[in-house]
């Protein structure tokens, strides 16, 4: 603040002119209703700027909220979808080794079941040959047992005839008990 000068009991001039203590005091009131309007367009003009400042101050402080609200509900969304990323991946790993495990069982399995086909085709070969041996000694056995068939019938028809009188064969009779022991026995059928 500007020092205040001392009142001197002179009466005071302006502007050259000697005022007389009724025009000094006009003009002094002057001078504080001047100074009075000044203040108050000071006064006005600083509650302007205050109320201004407090409207900016408020704006300033809602952006900053809304700032703050905004960054929170970001880190909470980045939060939420790194949470929901990591269980997806840690969900898909799982899945994956699940998936890993299962064909290599399946392939265990599939190993395992072409050893035991390649033993059962052994086995079923084995069988089948061993059967087929079988079966041709059979068929083997069968010829030889046709063929001693065969040579006892050729020389059973060979007694046969020799003892076979034959005029009794033109006949159609045949004495079977004479070769057997058995009855007669028409084999020619009669008409």
């Amino acid at each position: 603040m500007a020092k205040k000068k001392k009142a001197s009991k002179k009466p005071s001039q302006t502007d050259g002119i000697e005022l007389t203590p009724e025009d000094q005091v006009k003009y002094l009131n002057g001078q504080l209703q001047a100074l009075h309007l000044q203040l108050e367009q000071k006064v006005e003009s600083t509650a302007l700027i205050q109320e201004e400042y407090n409207n900016l101050m408020k704006d300033y402080k809602s952006e900053q909220e809304q700032l703050k609200q905004e960054r929170e509900r970001n880190e909470s969304v980045t939060r939420d979808m790194t949470r929901q990323y990591k269980g997806m991946q840690d969900t898909l790993l799982e899945k994956l080794n699940e998936r890993e495990n299962r064909i290599q069982e399946l392939n265990e399995l599939l190993f395992q079941t072409k050893e035991q086909n390649q033993i059962d085709m052994e086995e079923k070969n084995k069988a089948l040959r061993e059967k087929e041996d079988a079966l041709l000694r059979l068929k083997e056995q069968m010829d030889q047992n046709t063929m001693e068939f065969l040579n006892m019938m050729k020389s059973l028809s060979s007694a046969l005839m020799k003892k076979l009188d034959p005029r009794q064969y033109e006949k159609g009779k045949v004495a079977l008990l004479e070769l057997f022991g058995a009855p007669e026995y028409s084999y020619k059928t009669s008409k």
